[in-house]
C-alpha cells in the first residue's frame, strides 16, 4: 500500500494516458514498476542496513558500524565460491647487467575478481530507466500538440463511452470535423501563399506540414525502440561481467534460468552476488578481507 501511495503522487505515473498498447507497456506499466522497485530499494538502502558484514568476534558496535559504512561506499568485488582466495605465484628473476637476481621464492598474493559497484547506485539507475521509458511519450505529447491539432483531445472524444448515444455522437463528430477543418484549412492557406514562418531555421517549417503529426509518430515510436536497444545495452555493460557482455547477456540469462550444463546460480556466474568481499585494512595494519 505504501508503494501505491509512492506511485500516486509521482504525477506522470497515476494514470495512463495512452491507448496504445505498445506506448502503455512502455510509459505507464512499465515506468510504474521501475519506480516502484526504486522505491523499495531506496527504503532499504537509506533506511535499513543496505550492507551487513562478516567480522571478528572482538569488533565493537562501532567498529562494525564502521566497516558495514565503509564496505558499501567501496566496490566489493566477487569470487566464485569454488575458486580459491588466494593463490601461489613465482616471481620471475630480475636481470641486472646481464645477470638474473632474485631467489624466485613464491609467493602467496590475494586473488582480484570482478567489481560490484551497481548496488549503491541500483535505485537511482532504476529511476533513469523509468524516465527512459517514459521520454517517448514525452516526445509525441510534446511536439504533436505543436501542429495545432488537439490529438489528445481528438481520442478522447472519439473513444467517449457517451458515443453510444447519437445526439452525442452526432454532436463529437461535428465538433472533431470542424476542429480538423481548421488546421488543415491553416496548413493549406500557408502553402497556397508560400509563406515561410522561419527564414533562417527551416527544418523548423516542418511542424506546419501536414505529415507532421505522422511523421512525430513514427519517430516516437522508433524512440520506443531505441530505448529498448539502450536499456539492453546498459543493462549488458553495467551489471554483467565483462566476460559475459556478448550478446546482450542472453546467453547469461539463459544460464541463470536453464544452467550451464546442469545448474549455474549466483555463486558460480557473479551476477547480483548475495556474498562479495571487501578490503579492509584497520589501524592495526593488518590487511584483512571480509566478506560482506
Amino acid at each position: 500500500m505504501f508503494v501505491f501511495r509512492v506511485l500516486n503522487t509521482v504525477p506522470y505515473t497515476n494514470r495512463a494516458g495512452a491507448k496504445d498498447l505498445v506506448a502503455s507497456i512502455h510509459s505507464f506499466f512499465t515506468s510504474n514498476i521501475l519506480v516502484g522497485l526504486a522505491v523499495l530499494i531506496s527504503w532499504k538502502q537509506f533506511g535499513g542496513t543496505p550492507i551487513e558484514c562478516m567480522v571478528p568476534l572482538d569488533f565493537t558496535n562501532a567498529w562494525v558500524q564502521y566497516s558495514n559504512n565503509y564496505c558499501w561506499a567501496q566496490p566489493t568485488y566477487f569470487i566464485p565460491f569454488t575458486a580459491p582466495l588466494v593463490e601461489e605465484i613465482t616471481p620471475a628473476d630480475v636481470v641486472v647487467d646481464g645477470m638474473a637476481r632474485g631467489n624466485g621464492e613464491p609467493r602467496i598474493v590475494k586473488k582480484g575478481g570482478e567489481k560490484v559497484s551497481y548496488y549503491q547506485w541500483m535505485s537511482f539507475f532504476l529511476l533513469f530507466e523509468a524516465a527512459c521509458f517514459r521520454l517517448p511519450c514525452f516526445i509525441w505529447k510534446y511536439f504533436a500538440s505543436q501542429s495545432g491539432m488537439q490529438v489528445g483531445e481528438i481520442l478522447r472524444v472519439s473513444s467517449d463511452e457517451n458515443n453510444a448515444v447519437p445526439l452525442v455522437k452526432k454532436a463529437n463528430i461535428t465538433a472533431l470535423c470542424i476542429h480538423l477543418k481548421g488546421v488543415l484549412r491553416f496548413q493549406k492557406r500557408l502553402k497556397l501563399k508560400n509563406i515561410v514562418p522561419h527564414k533562417f531555421l527551416r527544418f523548423l517549417n516542418i511542424k506546419y506540414s501536414a505529415y507532421y503529426v505522422t511523421f512525430i509518430y513514427f519517430v516516437a515510436k522508433l524512440a520506443f525502440l531505441g530505448n529498448v536497444i539502450l536499456q539492453s545495452k546498459l543493462l549488458t555493460h553495467y551489471m554483467l561481467p565483462t566476460e559475459k557482455q556478448s550478446r546482450f547477456g542472453f546467453d547469461m540469462w539463459k544460464n541463470i534460468f536453464w544452467g550451464n550444463g546442469g545448474n549455474e546460480t549466483w555463486r558460480e556466474n557473479g551476477v547480483f552476488p548475495r556474498v562479495t568481499l571487501c578490503d579492509f585494512q584497520p589501524k592495526k595494519n593488518i590487511v584483512m578481507t571480509w566478506q560482506s
